[in-house]
């Protein structure tokens, strides 16, 4: 499993990446962008999918064909699995040749407590509360839970079906059993990445791909037409 990811200070920078590596990527993977919130991030993210694939092996005339759930979720018909994640300044994408995942991340910040306690089951909530750094516990939590709901291409769920249940690196969210791995990332940031068939985790590759894109953005725009 391999998990990309950049960081990027300033939305100028980004957005002018952007703006190039949209036209050339596969026209597939160009549906719907500017349907997003964050459409840059969107298109950074793709742009991060397609590099990881070239490494794989794939070039421009191969790459597979993106396809989308009723749900607006991307995905392959091959056994290329992919899940995207983005906060604020921070993007990734996990990639899988085993097995569907699903992947989160979020910013170490000050939050409304009591305003999550809805989505937990008593005594989880009362874990979290109970613990050293309750802040801390919650925004893991979150993002554990946030990655199986990723997995299952879920969006929205009411709050009577988000209750969940945290056991090791077992989660039970909504009836349903999956398993959870920590990403490791710089200290300011928590990342979970899920599966649902299997407990145990190969080595997960995590690489920064920031100076890539940021310092030498040429390299991986050619890259997407190579």
């Amino acid at each position: 499993m391999n998990i990309d990811y950049v960081i990027y200070n300033a939305c100028e920078e980004l957005t002018a990446i952007a703006h190039w590596g949209e036209y050339l990527l596969p026209v597939s993977w160009q549906k719907n962008l500017h349907t997003k919130k964050h459409p840059e991030q969107t298109i950074i993210g793709r742009m991060l999918l397609f590099q990881r694939l070239t490494a794989m092996g794939y070039d421009y005339g191969s790459m597979p064909v993106m396809k989308y759930t009723t749900m607006g979720k991307p995905y392959f018909e091959n056994h290329i699995h992919f899940n995207f994640a983005y906060n604020k300044n921070i993007i990734l994408v996990g990639v899988s040749e085993k097995e569907a995942i699903g992947i989160d991340v979020e910013t170490m910040r000050p939050i409304p407590l009591h305003t999550y306690e809805q989505y937990f089951s008593t005594d989880e909530w009362t874990r979290i509360m109970c613990s050293s750094n309750p802040t801390r516990n919650l925004i893991d939590a979150w993002v554990t839970k946030e990655a199986a709901n990723k997995l299952e291409g879920i969006k929205n769920m009411p709050v009577e079906a988000t209750k969940i249940r945290i056991k090791q690196r077992r989660i039970h969210v909504n009836g349903q059993k999956f398993y959870h791995e920590r990403v490791k990332l710089p200290a300011q940031y928590f990342c979970r990445v899920a599966t649902k068939s299997t407990s145990r985790f190969r080595k997960i590759k995590v690489k920064n791909m920031t100076n890539q894109l940021m310092s030498s953005s040429s390299s991986m725009l050619y890259a997407v037409r190579a």
